[in-house]
């Protein structure tokens, strides 16, 4: 037995509602009462702060659609412009004695080398000839 004075199986198989008292509901009618509405009420719409986030989500929405429209549109028309081939490199280039290249870059008809000493040689690409000699301010 229980400290209580019941035993466990006697504690588990009350049967008994408690000590609440037995309510009985009556439930009337709402046709005989009159009490039935003709129409629903009809709703007055979303709050003015949802509406003003609902205005502020599609104008994202217009502007993220607008903004992926723009980017395929510029890499289908760049694309083409900058998948052609760039000018082919000299076979050769011919350095005044002593002038050690550092940097080359070039142009439509042009070639350029930055050298050791700050200078940029600027080549024609038809004749390989020096067209100008440009000395950067501050050089060695």
């Amino acid at each position: 037995a229980a400290s209580s004075g019941t035993s466990r199986a006697s504690a588990l198989s009350r049967r008994s509602g408690g000590t609440a008292p037995i309510v009985t509901v009556t439930v009337r009618s709402a046709e005989k009462e009159g009490l039935i509405m003709d129409t629903a009420p009809v709703p007055e719409g979303l709050p003015p702060g949802l509406r003003f986030l609902k205005a502020l989500v599609i104008l994202l929405t217009l502007t993220m659609i607008v903004g992926v429209i723009t980017i395929v549109w510029v890499i289908v028309t760049r694309m083409p412009q900058a998948m052609q081939r760039p000018p082919a490199l000299p076979d050769s280039i011919t350095l005044p004695d002593g002038t050690r290249a550092t940097a080359f870059t070039q142009g439509a008809d042009w070639y350029a080398v930055v050298t050791a000493t700050d200078q940029i040689l600027i080549f024609d690409r038809a004749s390989g000839a020096l067209r100008q000699t440009v000395t950067l301010l501050g050089g060695s």
